[in-house]
């Protein structure tokens, strides 16, 4: 099974024909310890499972214009992946956390993230002050943008492992972060808030760091 890539691709180098590397996944590269046929298969579930996740928290979500800056990304992102997905394919870790992502921001956008049920959930088992699923979103947008972009940095540009990666990831993550604050700011100055409906948690910057030192972690992890 092979999937051609630019010559200038440094990941799972295979033979060079007609100016672009073959790389056979099944000996090398990503998918080297995955059976053929869940490599076919895996991302095309994913892939399933997400537009129809997609579907059911776009069907009368708490607030329309939440689910829109929530699910935002996963409707941009969809469509992206399959129409790269032969020329620059990810690993299978990071479509697993790319789905796990898109399901924490669809949910978020549906109940909006004070009134999920899994954080009201939390909140009575462990005795949080209030609904923490923020936290959870918090979280996964430090960690799952800084493994994407780890992976497209060490692939597509001639940096390696070391400080400057780990400066430019935590750079992309924070200006994500900056963006949904001045989105969150721009809803809030464009209409009043409903009473009877609470809020959305802000993605808070301060969340972030979490996040990427869970990532930095685990990449020393993995190297060591």
């Amino acid at each position: 099974m092979t999937f051609p890539l630019p010559a200038g691709e440094r990941a799972g180098r295979g033979a060079e024909v007609g100016g672009e590397v073959s790389i056979d996944y099944t000996k090398r590269g990503p998918y080297r310890n995955v059976p053929v046929k869940l490599q076919d298969r895996e991302p095309v579930i994913l892939l399933v499972a997400s537009v129809v996740l997609l579907t059911l928290s776009g069907l009368d979500p708490h607030d329309r214009l939440t689910w829109l800056l929530e699910a935002g990304p996963v409707l941009l992102a969809l469509p992206l992946l399959v129409v790269t997905y032969s020329r620059f394919r990810l690993t299978p870790l990071l479509y697993r956390l790319l789905f796990i992502h898109a399901v924490i921001l669809m949910v978020g956008g549906h109940y909006t993230y004070s009134l999920t049920p899994i954080g009201f959930w939390m909140q009575r088992v462990f005795g949080f002050a209030r609904n923490h699923y923020d936290r959870i979103g918090h979280l996964a947008q430090g960690f799952v943008p800084a493994i994407l972009t780890r992976e497209i940095l060490l692939r597509r540009s001639p940096l390696v492992r070391g400080k400057w990666l780990f400066f430019l990831v935590t750079c992309v993550c924070l200006a994500v972060s900056a963006l949904y604050e001045l989105l969150e700011w721009w809803r809030r100055r464009s209409r009043a808030e409903r009473p009877h409906k609470p809020s959305w948690e802000p993605r808070a910057i301060p969340g972030i760091p979490s996040g990427i030192c869970f990532w930095r972690w685990s990449a020393r992890y993995r190297h060591n």
